[in-house]
């Protein structure tokens, strides 16, 4: 039998966020997700990071994607773009990158070209880049 002891909320919290959609719990930390989350952009998403450490013990990752938004503009069908996005580790502790994907609404219209991230350790201020090309197939 689970007993609260005590209540996660976010920090920045608000309505809509959809925190607590998605959640992870693993050796001491727990994982919290608002895919909605609406602070860096329109529904970008957010996941917060609790732990039973004292914040002298703690190491974590923190993962920043620069730029956090880029927008294609009016593309011509059949023509190609490209940018490059830059991953860093702005935590304490060491990022473990898996394999970089691309989903959502018309992701078959983007490709990662380069990509020097997938099944990378990141140290902390550690970075590395991923190249995504855009190519629109319908108008």
């Amino acid at each position: 039998m689970w007993n609260q002891h005590q209540k996660l909320t976010a920090s920045d919290g608000a309505a809509g966020d959809y925190f607590g959609y998605s959640v992870a719990i693993s050796d001491g930390y727990i994982i919290v997700g608002a895919f909605r989350d609406d602070d860096k952009r329109i529904n970008a998403g957010a996941a917060y990071i609790y732990t039973n450490f004292r914040d002298e013990e703690l190491n974590y990752s923190e993962i920043s994607v620069t730029p956090s938004a880029y927008d294609f503009g009016e593309t011509e069908t059949n023509t190609t773009l490209e940018t490059t996005l830059t991953i860093s580790n702005t935590g304490t502790g060491d990022l473990s990158l898996d394999t970089i994907t691309i989903t959502g609404t018309d992701a078959s219209d983007f490709t990662i070209t380069t990509d020097n991230c997938s099944g990378q350790t990141l140290s902390p201020e550690a970075e590395c880049t991923v190249t995504v090309a855009f190519s629109p197939t319908s108008p």
